[in-house]
């Protein structure tokens, strides 16, 4: 919010034709990515029974050993990636990329899935790499903070204009 807070939105001045529907799309990417988060934690939670029992030497067994969540995780990934870049599809369908704050908050959110979609890609492949866990979890967290910010970009004008909140005499400190 901080981060939304710091742009000049006065600039950004957004006329968007289906402002509802983009909304629903960003609504269903976001709830569609904190799903994907919760499906990851249940593989986690898994992955560490597994290491329990057969510990760190045999990581390269960890994947043939995940039961269904593991499946499911792996599935719901193509749906996440799916409405990313249906969402920025329509945003560039909309004009909204000739703003340079969307553009590139798009540009940043398709990034971010397609690594995410590649770090999971090298998890399950790879043998479990100990350095991409971390880096899995991440990423991910920085894709729902970039939805976030496209949802406030997108809203500016209903959720961060406070009256006053621009103008030079009610900074004065």
């Amino acid at each position: 919010f901080g981060v939304a807070r710091a742009f000049n939105f006065s600039e950004v001045a957004l006329k968007i034709n289906r402002r509802n529907f983009i909304n629903y799309l960003l609504i269903i990417s976001l709830i569609l990515t904190l799903i994907q988060v919760v499906l990851g934690t249940q593989v986690r939670e898994s992955i560490d029974l597994i290491a329990k029992q057969l510990g760190e030497i045999n990581r390269h067994s960890w994947v043939s050993r995940l039961g269904i969540e593991f499946y499911i995780h792996r599935s719901f990934s193509w749906l996440v990636l799916g409405s990313q870049v249906y969402l920025i599809y329509c945003l560039y369908k909309q004009n909204l990329f000739a703003k340079p704050i969307i553009r590139n908050s798009a540009r940043v959110l398709l990034s971010l899935t397609l690594i995410e979609f590649l770090s999971g890609v090298a998890l399950a492949y790879l043998g479990m790499p100990a350095f991409l866990q971390p880096i899995h979890l991440l990423i991910a967290n920085l894709i729902i903070g970039n939805q976030f910010l496209l949802i406030l970009i997108v809203n500016y004008d209903k959720l961060l204009t406070v009256k006053g909140f621009y103008d030079k005499q009610a900074v004065s400190i």
